[in-house]
C-alpha cells in the first residue's frame, strides 16, 4: 500500500488552478478594455459638448456687452418728445 500524495493529482490541480486564473485574468482584461473604449468615446463626446456650450457662452457674452453699449448709448441720450402728444 502506497501513502502520499499521487504526483499527476497534485499537477492536473496546479496547472486547473493556473489556467483558471489566466482565463480570469483574460476575461478581465477584455471587460475592462471594452470599458475603457466605452468611456474614451464618451469623454470625447463630453468634450465636444464643452467646446459647443462654450462658443454658445462666448457669444451670450459678446450679445450682452452690445446690449449692454445700446443701453449705455440710450441712457445717454436726451429724451424724444413723444409724437401723439
Amino acid at each position: 500500500m502506497r501513502v502520499g500524495f499521487d504526483l499527476e493529482l497534485v499537477v492536473g490541480l496546479a496547472l486547473g488552478f493556473l489556467l483558471g486564473w489566466l482565463v480570469e485574468w483574460l476575461i478581465d482584461r477584455v471587460y475592462w478594455r471594452r470599458g475603457d473604449e466605452r468611456a474614451n468615446r464618451q469623454l470625447v463626446l463630453l468634450e465636444a459638448e464643452v467646446g459647443r456650450l462654450q462658443a454658445e457662452l462666448d457669444a451670450m457674452r459678446l450679445k450682452l456687452r452690445e446690449l449692454s453699449k445700446r443701453q449705455t448709448r440710450l441712457e445717454a441720450e436726451p429724451p424724444r418728445p413723444r409724437e401723439g402728444a
